[in-house]
């Protein structure tokens, strides 16, 4: 088979993909979307315009936290050890942690995973060129989702022995229900069993923060961004269906902050009774429907301990910020009655917080296996390959900047 003819069965088989997955989400209850479909090249665009925008606080409550963290953080990381992150994005952020790493002289290879490869070219050339030709960490892109990852880490022979560092920032954890983290979780611990990797942990970004003006601000910029963001899903559906399958004059954003679920929920709305004819099946909707899109969660220190409470996962360590509900975390796990690290004894964990105020966090959780150190954790559950772009048709393609 030709290299084109590949890609064409591929963009078929992504369409096919696409279409189940937009009818099985269309019918559901309550209604959504496949929140991959806000991640093509211009949603990743206008994601990065929003993370700029002074409104919306997120983004600089954590670089200010990673910054204020980095030896405590650096230490984490090992000589010779792999990082790979998930969704991303634009590395301002991520540029922190490796640049240290540099100016340390300390052996990494960093894998940036994202679905545009078009975005994550970019993004990694400015990153080598802030990092410099001569630095001691390797850039390198996984253009596939977050379950291609998964099988990355699961059968790249190059990991044997070595630790990872799985990095999961801009609170993007908490855009999964809890059920769905602590599937990932099992997930990435079973894939880290496989490949035989020295260490596997997390670093998180979670963000707690419940003022409801502030949250309101954050979503719904007065710039319009978070709009066009989300609107910008529909843009990205039709083009990788090939057709209209939603109509984007008769949808608007619709978002809102869900107080008892302390959650920002953001979806779309018809403009008055609508139909959406998907997979030979016509869905109906009236106009006071809402079509869910991503829920942003706000989860305190306590929320994250509840949520790792049946994963074999707690927190290790803990910073928080002084400005924002941000914090971050690291933790270990004894299995099968090992007398193993930080004075984890008879299978019991032992937490280790050092807290300021505040309430971001970033969070390293880390699972021991018998003598073997393991560490794990997550960001959003798992999309189906349907490929947005044109460009991301190979479901797992790897290469270097």
């Amino acid at each position: 088979m030709t290299v084109t003819n590949q890609l064409l069965q591929e963009k078929k088989q992504a369409r096919a993909n696409l279409t189940a997955q937009l009818a099985a989400s269309l019918t559901a209850s309550p209604p959504s979307l496949p929140s991959l479909c806000l991640w093509d090249q211009r949603g990743l665009q206008l994601f990065e315009e929003i993370t700029h925008s002074a409104g919306y606080y997120p983004f600089a409550a954590e670089a200010n936290l990673l910054k204020e963290s980095i030896d405590d953080i650096l230490s984490c990381i090992s000589e010779h050890s792999v990082m790979l992150e998930l969704g991303s994005g634009s590395l301002e952020k991520t540029s922190i942690i490796l640049q240290g790493l540099s100016n340390l002289g300390r052996s990494v290879d960093y894998y940036a995973l994202d679905v545009s490869a078009t975005e994550l070219d970019r993004s990694l050339r400015g990153l080598r060129a802030t990092l410099g030709s001569g630095s001691t960490v390797q850039c390198h892109a996984l253009v596939c989702t977050y379950d291609e990852g998964l099988l990355w880490l699961e059968k790249d022979p190059s990991l044997r022995g070595r630790d990872v560092t799985i990095l999961w920032l801009g609170s993007s954890i908490a855009n999964e229900p809890p059920r769905s983290i602590q599937r990932l979780l099992y997930a990435y611990r079973t894939a880290s069993e496989a490949s035989g990797v020295g260490k596997l942990q997390f670093l998180i970004g979670v963000d707690g923060c419940k003022e409801a003006s502030r949250i309101r601000r954050a979503y719904d910029l007065p710039s319009g961004l978070n709009r066009e963001f989300a609107m910008n899903a529909i843009t990205s559906i039709n083009f990788s269906m090939g057709c209209q399958v939603l109509d984007p004059k008769a949808w608007q954003f619709h978002g809102t902050w869900n107080m008892k679920s302390s959650r920002y929920e953001t979806g779309l709305a018809p403009v008055c009774n609508a139909k959406v004819e998907v997979g030979g099946r016509t869905v109906s909707f009236r106009s006071n429907d809402v079509v869910h899109l991503i829920y942003s969660q706000k989860w305190d220190c306590q929320d994250v301990d509840d949520i790792l409470a049946d994963t074999k996962f707690a927190i290790q360590e803990r910073w928080t910020s002084s400005d924002v509900a941000y914090s971050m975390d690291i933790s270990p796990i004894d299995h099968d009655g090992a007398n193993l690290w930080l004075s984890i004894v008879f299978g019991w964990l032992k937490t280790i917080e050092r807290l300021k105020v505040g309430y971001f966090s970033i969070t390293i959780a880390t699972t021991i296996m018998g003598f073997l150190i393991a560490n794990a954790i997550t960001r959003s559950a798992y999309h189906i390959a349907s490929a947005l772009d044109a460009n991301q048709l190979l479901s797992h393609h790897e290469y270097s900047i």
